[in-house]
C-alpha cells in the first residue's frame, strides 16, 4: 500500500510521513493552505488535477 498525502499547505506535507507527498494549489494559495475554505480547497485540486491524477495511476 503506498500512501499520498495531498494538501494545499506545504508546511503540513513536510511533517507527512505518507510515501508521495502533493502540494496542490499554490497558485491559489500561495502555500499558505486553503484555510478551511471549501471553495479554495476545490480551486487547488482543479488547478492540479492532472499531477493528482499521474499520482493515482501511479
Amino acid at each position: 500500500v503506498e500512501f499520498i498525502a495531498v494538501n494545499t499547505d506545504a508546511q503540513v506535507l513536510r511533517s507527512s510521513s505518507a510515501d508521495v507527498t502533493l502540494q496542490i494549489g499554490s497558485n491559489v494559495t500561495k502555500g499558505l493552505g486553503a484555510g478551511a475554505d471549501p471553495n479554495k480547497g476545490r480551486e487547488a485540486a482543479q488547478e492540479d488535477r492532472e499531477t493528482i491524477r499521474q499520482a493515482l495511476d501511479g
